[in-house]
C-alpha cells in the first residue's frame, strides 16, 4: 500500500473504524476524515464554511512522472474553489492505495471495496445533510468527471459538473483500463474483456439512457477529438433519450485532453452553486439534452476518428478489445 501522511499540525484528523462507525456519528467533524472500509482508508477533507451549497471534488489521473514523489492522500480543486461561496468536500480515490502502480481508478472500487461507488455516495449524503445545504455540486475532470457524474446519479437533486470526462470506461485507453482492472481488481492481464468482471458501474452512457434525478453542466473541450467522439457524443445522445437535464458547455481549449482555464472553471462552479446557467465568454452553450430541449438537442461538434490518441494523456494504446471499439 502506498504510504500516507496527513500532518496533524496542519489538520484536524478524525478516524473512523468502519462505515458503520462513521454513519453512527452524531456530528461529522470538519477537517480530515479517514474512514476504514474493507481494510483500506477512504480519506476525505470536510471543509465546512457555513454556506448553503457544498461542492464535492474528485481527482483526475495522477501523472506518471509525479507518482513516485506524490504524497497521499491527494486532493484537487482547492484552487478553483478558494473564493467560492460553498462548503467543500475533497475525496481521495482509495483504489490508489490498493496497487502502488495505479494512476487512475475512476472511484469505481476495487477487490477490497467492491461497493465503493455506493459508499462514496453515502459519505457525501451524510456530510452534506449535516452541512444543511440546499444544493450539492459534484465536480471532477477526466476520470474525476466520471466519478462526479456517477455519484450525482445516486444523489437526488444534485448537480454534476464534469470536465472532459470519460463517460464509459471501456472507451478509454486499454493500457489505463487494464492497469485498473489488474491492479485494483486482480483481473488476469490476458482477459479479453476485463471490465466484464468488474462489479461496478463503468458505463454512464447506459445509465443516463434512462431518467436520472440529477442535473448536469457538461464542460467539454472541442479540441479533444477523442473525448468528444468516444465520450461526449454518445453520452449526450443517451441523455437525450433518457430525458435527462444536461447543459453542455463547449469550450475550445486547444488540441488534446486539455482543461479550460482556471477562471473558466471557477465561473462554471459559481453558476452551479447559484443554480443558474453558466455564462462563459467564448463558450458555446449547446442546447440541453433533456426532455425540455428541442428535437435536435445535444448535437455535438464533429470529432476525429475514434482511434485517434489523446495527446498528453499518457496512454497510447488501442481501446480495450471486446469493448465494442475497433482496434487500429
Amino acid at each position: 500500500m502506498r504510504s500516507r501522511f496527513i500532518d496533524p499540525t496542519k489538520h484536524r484528523i478524525t478516524n473512523f473504524a468502519s462505515m458503520a462507525d462513521f454513519e453512527a456519528c452524531a456530528e461529522v467533524p470538519p477537517g480530515m476524515l479517514t474512514i476504514m472500509h474493507g481494510g483500506v482508508p477512504i480519506d476525505v477533507n470536510n471543509n465546512h464554511r457555513g454556506f448553503d451549497a457544498t461542492v464535492v471534488f474528485f481527482n483526475a489521473a495522477i501523472a506518471a512522472s509525479a507518482a513516485e514523489s506524490m504524497r497521499f492522500p491527494v486532493f484537487t480543486g482547492s484552487g478553483v474553489s478558494r473564493n467560492l461561496a460553498a462548503n467543500r468536500i475533497f475525496v481521495n480515490d482509495p483504489s490508489l492505495y490498493v496497487d502502488d502502480s495505479l494512476l487512475l481508478g475512476w472511484y469505481a472500487g476495487n477487490r477490497l471495496q467492491p461497493d465503493l461507488q455506493d459508499v462514496i455516495a453515502r459519505i457525501v449524503r451524510l456530510i452534506t445533510r449535516q452541512h444543511g445545504v440546499r444544493r450539492t455540486v459534484l465536480f471532477g475532470a477526466s476520470g474525476g468527471g466520471f466519478a462526479a457524474i456517477e455519484t450525482a446519479s445516486r444523489l437526488t437533486g444534485s448537480i454534476a459538473v464534469p470536465v472532459n470526462p470519460q463517460t464509459s470506461i471501456s472507451r478509454y485507453w486499454s493500457t489505463a483500463v487494464r492497469a485498473y482492472t489488474t491492479g485494483a481488481w486482480g483481473v488476469d492481464a490476458e482477459e479479453y474483456d476485463p471490465l466484464s468482471l468488474v462489479p461496478a458501474c463503468t458505463d454512464l452512457v447506459d445509465r443516463f439512457s434512462r431518467p436520472v434525478d440529477a442535473r448536469m453542466v457538461y464542460v467539454q473541450n472541442t479540441g479533444d477529438d477523442a473525448h468528444v467522439e468516444r465520450h461526449y457524443e454518445p453520452f449526450l445522445l443517451a441523455a437525450r433519450r433518457g430525458g435527462n437535464d444536461v447543459t453542455p458547455v463547449l469550450i475550445d481549449s486547444g488540441p488534446g485532453h486539455v482543461a479550460p482555464a482556471k477562471e473558466v472553471l471557477t465561473s462554471v462552479l459559481e453558476a452551479a452553486v447559484a443554480g443558474v446557467a453558466p455564462s462563459i465568454p467564448g463558450a458555446v452553450a449547446a442546447p440541453g439534452a433533456g426532455s425540455r430541449a428541442g428535437a435536435e438537442a445535444g448535437t455535438a461538434p464533429s470529432a476525429a476518428a475514434a482511434a485517434a490518441p489523446v495527446p498528453g494523456a499518457g496512454h497510447k494504446a488501442a481501446p480495450v478489445p471486446g469493448a465494442g471499439l475497433p482496434t487500429p
